[in-house]
């Protein structure tokens, strides 16, 4: 059983795990600059023979706290943490309506908590998995409530998103008498080797809203492949992001880059027909420029930057979160084939032995340690956006009393996490509300 937010709303753009976070920067008006703070962590939790630790970072704000409160996580991911993470967004109202305590913690390997700032071999990436992560925010945690005046007895509720809101949802499943609850939006928990359904969701979200933006969208990707192939023409079609501060290689070539404008890239408020009516009434020439001057147009509106392709992302992917997006014959043919996406990110990058077959034996693992996407956990509610890309990664349906699932009609990837925007959809801030609400039943 699942629960649905009736609302009118167009269909959004689609998001990176990396590039969601960055669209919720908006700050509460109400909001007090939060504490910067370091922690040494063990390196190895699971190696009594290691003593090595690393410094890490997390922010804290305890502008409503009152001793008792629960203690409000707000789950770092794969980026940098900044402030406006516990200045605004569900978190600071959840800390705010029951005086709770905000914590902000960054993931190992990124930002700034990297036990190898240096990274030359790139087997010190055999630290950053999943189990060391959660028991990184166990061990913050637990040093909080030992140091933190009046915390000592507080609920601990984590939220999520993304990739950190599947961290979110096995906290919860692997130390419940740490972790009281957890909300996950868009919480990625399936860990399958190939995501099919990913692109089939954006290709049928532009389907649905023009047939001819989607054409040229594809003519235009297929014909920037086909010259991508050609070392001379890849000069010319190179030359023309000249201008934008990307870094392109073997992981993240030019055809990924206008992939993502179309397919990945996230405006909060903009919507798949803002897109592709740019396309169709400003852009002029054949498809490939006409795609080219909606690409440059956009990356230029994110200051003429590119998302980070990170090593230590590629090496959680390949190793355990999985759900390396690949394209088909329903969709957008062989513009992202699979066999093509496995050696770029895992095989070339990391080792040879990163075949299809490897690597879908060691995500079958990891989804049995952790219950594929339906886990044997309480009091973890889950929302997903209906245009959401990862949703069938995540917790699809209702699996008991204290395990809900919301669906937002409409809405892409973890819109409800952030702050109240002024162009924000009923159903956006409809969802907010019920958040808090379920939430707050669990807060004793």
């Amino acid at each position: 059983m699942q629960r649905t937010l009736l609302f009118c709303l167009g269909v959004l753009i689609t998001v990176t795990h990396a590039q969601w976070n960055d669209t919720r920067k908006r700050k509460n008006d109400e909001a007090l600059p939060p504490k910067w703070n370091t922690i040494e962590l063990p390196l190895d939790y699971f190696n009594a023979l290691d003593n090595r630790t690393f410094v890490a970072r997390y922010l804290t704000n305890d502008q409503f706290y009152k001793e008792g409160g629960p203690i409000v996580v707000y789950v770092g991911g794969e980026w940098e943490i900044a402030d406006y993470g516990v200045m605004g967004g569900v978190a600071f109202q959840l800390a705010r309506k029951h005086n709770g305590y905000l914590h902000y913690p960054e993931h190992r390997y990124f930002g700034k908590s990297s036990p190898f700032p240096k990274l030359v071999d790139w087997q010190d990436l055999r630290y950053v998995t999943p189990d060391y992560s959660l028991a990184d925010l166990v061990f913050t945690i637990t040093h909080l409530k030992s140091h933190v005046k009046g915390l000592q007895d507080s609920q601990v509720i984590l939220i999520g998103g993304s990739y950190a809101g599947g961290l979110a949802t096995w906290a919860r499943l692997k130390y419940p008498h740490i972790i009281s609850a957890a909300y996950a939006c868009g919480g990625v928990i399936k860990t399958e080797t190939e995501n099919k359904i990913y692109e089939q969701t954006i290709y049928d979200v532009y389907k649905k809203e023009s047939p001819e933006c989607l054409d040229i969208i594809y003519s235009g990707v297929k014909k920037a492949q086909q010259m991508y192939e050609n070392e001379e023409e890849k000069k010319v079609l190179v030359s023309m992001f000249k201008h934008i501060k990307c870094e392109l290689n073997k992981r993240f070539d030019i055809k990924q880059l206008i992939l993502l404008q179309f397919n990945f890239q996230v405006w909060p408020v903009e919507k798949v027909g803002n897109v592709c009516e740019y396309l169709l009434k400003h852009s002029t020439g054949a498809p490939l420029k006409r795609v080219l001057q909606t690409t440059i147009k956009f990356i230029k509106d994110q200051n003429n930057t590119c998302p980070p392709t990170d090593l230590n992302w590629h090496y959680l992917m390949c190793n355990f979160v999985g759900n390396i997006q690949t394209s088909n014959a329903t969709n957008f043919g062989n513009l992202i084939p699979f066999s093509q996406q496995l050696r770029r990110s895992c095989s070339e990058t990391f080792d040879s032995r990163y075949t299809a077959e490897f690597a879908k034996e060691h995500h079958r693992r990891v989804s049995m340690r952790y219950g594929d996407n339906t886990p044997d956990v309480t009091k973890v509610l889950s929302v997903q956006g209906t245009h959401d890309p990862w949703r069938s990664n995540s917790i699809l349906d209702d699996l008991n009393d204290e395990t809900p699932v919301v669906y937002v009609q409409g809405a892409n990837h973890c819109l409800e996490l952030g702050e109240e925007q002024d162009e924000e959809s009923p159903q956006v801030l409809q969802s907010k509300y019920e958040i808090l609400e379920q939430l707050s039943k669990w807060i004793r």
